[in-house]
């Protein structure tokens, strides 16, 4: 069901669709000196149970199935109900969201993100109180954790008040070794951390930084032995890096034993 009318108080005037009974959303950014087809590289697509959109239609300008707006013409979304929006390989759910098609930027509370990252093995999940996409490869989560577990309740996983996962430049030795193409890696920044394993904290840091396929895990190894001189010990390698949440310096191997 599509209801449309116009949404009070707002200059330049701009129309109101409310969407009940489902909505599916495809929105594809094309160039207007290019022809490309639907589902590109820039493709946006939301479901919802429901939807309310905003946005300028022209002066006799019918609505239908395809409809073809200009770059710069406003379109906010609100979304509710068995949310998922896909996106450049992620995948993010959320039980209400609002999506600003123009800016590229989001909302979602209750979300969930699911981000396929180059070179790693299985993406990486995000839960979170709440979920900004702040642009094109850029996430802030917020009362979150993280894991690359694929069970609904992770074995381990890292817990933070503030998670940000962007794209940056890198050193080319670290850049290539992540898959990556132009240099660039998924950089994940955590603020206020526990490290759990099932629901028991082992760790906690302040900040920590470093490639999200690695998970920014600061422990990169752990080992157990006995002797009978000192009994039961247990053996841990740290990075430094990730540890103080600091780029790495290509060619300086910074671990704490």
């Amino acid at each position: 069901n599509v209801t449309i009318d116009k949404s009070p108080g707002t200059t330049p005037a701009e129309n109101m669709l409310v969407i009940t009974g489902g909505i599916n959303l495809v929105v594809d950014v094309v160039e207007s000196n290019k022809t490309q087809a639907l589902f590109g590289s820039n493709t946006v697509d939301l479901s919802a149970d429901r939807a309310v959109i905003w946005t300028q239609l022209n002066d006799g300008q019918q609505l239908t199935a395809q409809l073809e707006l200009g770059t710069e013409t406003p379109i906010q979304v609100y979304l509710e109900g068995n949310i998922e929006i896909r996106m450049g390989g992620h995948v993010l759910r959320a039980r209400r969201a609002v999506y600003d098609v123009r800016e590229g930027r989001a909302l979602l509370l209750d979300a969930d993100l699911k981000a396929q990252l180059p070179g790693a093995r299985v993406p990486l999940r995000v839960r979170a109180e709440r979920i900004r996409k702040e642009g094109d490869q850029s996430f802030h989560a917020h009362n979150a954790w993280a894991t690359t577990s694929p069970f609904g309740k992770p074995g381990f996983r890292v817990q933070a008040r503030d998670m940000f996962l962007d794209r940056r430049k890198l050193p080319g030795w670290l850049g290539s070794s992540t898959g990556s193409s132009d240099g660039q890696v998924y950089w994940l920044t955590t603020q206020n951390n526990l490290l759990l394993v099932d629901d028991v904290p082992i760790f906690f840091a302040p900040n920590l930084g470093g490639p999200a396929a690695e998970l920014n895990i600061p422990l990169r190894r752990i080992s157990a032995r006995h002797d009978n001189i000192f009994g039961g010990q247990l053996e841990t390698t740290w990075s430094l890096f990730s540890l103080l949440g600091i780029d790495p310096v290509e060619g300086l191997d910074w671990t704490l034993n």
